[in-house]
């Protein structure tokens, strides 16, 4: 982690602790100080890294509109005179079954 993130992070979790009093209850007895800060400090990192990692809705997806061509339009494209006649007839009567359903 750079140095800046690393203060941003530090910056943000002890903002955090006081606005939310994290610390609050620290109880001495089950441990000290610093063994609690070091761990609250951990987990506040470690869920840092997860955000940072996580994909966002659609993350490196392209979006591709259903409607990008017309019938028409696939009708030209697939037709030329190097495609196979077979083939196009597969993937019309695919099409014609899809239609249907």
């Amino acid at each position: 982690m750079p140095d800046a993130a690393a203060e941003d992070v530090a910056a943000g979790f002890f903002a955090s602790a006081l606005e939310k009093q994290f610390l609050a209850g620290y109880d001495a007895a089950r441990a000290r100080f610093r063994t609690c800060l070091r761990v609250c400090v951990d987990r506040a990192v470690m869920n840092t890294l997860e955000s940072s990692a996580r994909l966002k809705r659609g993350g490196h997806m392209t979006a591709v509109s259903v409607d990008a061509l017309t019938p028409g339009d696939e009708l030209r494209a697939s037709s030329s005179a190097d495609a196979d006649m077979d083939e196009f007839f597969r993937q019309e009567w695919i099409r014609a079954l899809f239609e249907l359903a």
